[in-house]
């Protein structure tokens, strides 16, 4: 009974911490970004074509951040094939 409770509040932990560091990084990508746009702004935002480097990339977790802000080509590099190819199929 105690190894369910304490591995619920194990689970907990991590499940919180993993939405924190999710939410620190969709923040610092649309930051990123935003001042990226502040950068071009001779070119409207349609003819944008950024370019993302993800090193360490995992499964593909971010994608979805970048999609959201417009990134045009993003190339994924991690050292664990099996991650990337679950990248691949995201």
């Amino acid at each position: 009974m105690d190894m369910k409770k304490n591995g619920t509040r194990d689970f907990l932990q991590i499940y919180y911490l993993r939405a924190f560091n999710n939410w620190v990084k969709a923040v610092i990508i649309a930051q990123a970004l935003a001042q990226v746009d502040k950068g071009m702004n001779k070119q409207k935002q349609s003819e944008r074509k950024i370019t993302v480097l993800d090193i360490g990339c995992g499964k593909g977790g971010d994608l979805r951040k970048y999609r959201l802000h417009g990134v045009a080509n993003l190339v994924c590099v991690d050292i664990a094939n099996e991650s990337l190819n679950q990248c691949q199929e995201s």
